[in-house]
């Protein structure tokens, strides 16, 4: 699943959250529980095409000095 039809599952299910982590199901935050959104784990290279997507130069920097970044 590409990470546009991941943000478009998260308002379909008002959730309030998307985590997002390499090796790990992508999940959505939905009243305070958390729900798988696939049954496949995010692959680094799946990863590192989300955060080219949505992340500026500066935010990418973050990340890699910080280990996390909230959006």
């Amino acid at each position: 699943m590409e990470l546009r039809g991941l943000l478009d599952l998260l308002f379909v299910k008002k959730a309030s959250d998307l985590h997002l982590r390499t090796g790990a199901l992508p999940v959505l935050r939905i009243n305070g529980d958390l729900f798988a959104t696939r049954p496949e784990k995010v692959t680094a290279e799946e990863m590192d095409d989300f955060l080219k997507e949505i992340l500026a130069p500066e935010q990418r920097a973050t990340l890699i000095r910080e280990k996390e970044l909230d959006l």
